[in-house]
């Protein structure tokens, strides 16, 4: 209606449509391929943009001032397994490196999915690492057993230095897509399983052999956090543009054929 109404009104003026595609989770436009109404509006425009992050940065803002001066690892799990040795690897690697306690703090999420029973030993593992290496200004550590919405994710993916993502699953795969793609002024490392990073960018990414070596998951954390600047900006931008060529323009191309015709408007798949 909005795009039938600019038409009648401004009929010299060409019109522009952004989509929020939140890519690289293509599965959301699909209600765009579904909706007729949605269809006839998307033939009457000239020019059509996605938008693939939301506006977060008064959110970011926020984040990184409950922690200043310190970098955020972000690690979001569904295996109470995986969040076990999380804790042990970051554990071990401030203890072995006491100076990066002082510079880190570890914000975990785990899924409601994962029954309150199976993860009951990990708050106290988390209280015992606090009462270890806190003070009087900041928690190292927080452990968050709930659902938080995708406008919140987003704004924590951007405001971390570091992303773990361990699960064997294409969920998280795509979590850890979307974790490249939100970072905007920051370039953040990753660490992945090692056959999940060879389907990102080919070796791009810090990798594990397996989610249960802690020796390895440690060598990984601490070579994340003290690689050079320039290292990590270039294995950020090869991540990047693995995702943006693998992922967000496919996502655009299947867009286009869904709508082939003579009326197709042009299409920019960008990633803002």
């Amino acid at each position: 209606m909005v795009s039938r109404y600019l038409q009648q009104i401004l009929p010299d003026v060409k019109i522009g449509l952004s989509i929020y595609a939140n890519l690289p989770y293509s599965e959301y436009l699909t209600p765009v391929y579904e909706n007729k109404s949605i269809q006839k509006a998307i033939f009457l425009v000239d020019h059509i943009g996605f938008q693939t992050t939301l506006d977060a940065s008064s959110s970011v803002k926020e984040i990184r001032n409950l922690f200043p001066q310190k970098q955020i690892i972000f690690c979001c799990d569904t295996h109470v397994a995986n969040v076990v040795i999380t804790l042990a690897a970051f554990s071990q690697l401030v203890f072995k490196n006491r100076y990066l306690i002082n510079h880190l703090v570890l914000i975990h999420l785990c899924s409601t999915h994962v029954p309150a029973s199976d993860s009951e030993a990990v708050p106290e593992m988390v209280r015992q690492i606090n009462q270890l290496y806190d003070n009087t200004n900041f928690v190292p550590v927080h452990f968050c057993h709930q659902d938080i919405d995708r406008e919140e994710q987003e704004a924590l993916m951007a405001a971390s230095g570091l992303g773990i993502f361990l699960g064997p699953h294409s969920s998280t795969l795509i979590a850890s897509k979307k974790f490249i793609v939100s970072q905007n002024d920051r370039r953040a490392s990753l660490i992945l399983l090692q056959d999940l990073s060879l389907k990102i960018s080919n070796g791009a990414i810090a990798a594990v052999e397996g989610s249960s070596d802690i020796t390895a998951l440690v060598t990984a954390l601490h070579g994340a956090l003290t690689m050079c600047p320039i290292d990590a900006e270039k294995r950020y931008a090869q991540s990047f543009k693995f995702v943006l060529e693998n992922d967000t323009i496919a996502c655009a191309h299947r867009f286009i054929q869904a709508f082939v015709g003579d009326k197709t408007p042009y299409l920019y798949p960008t990633v803002d």
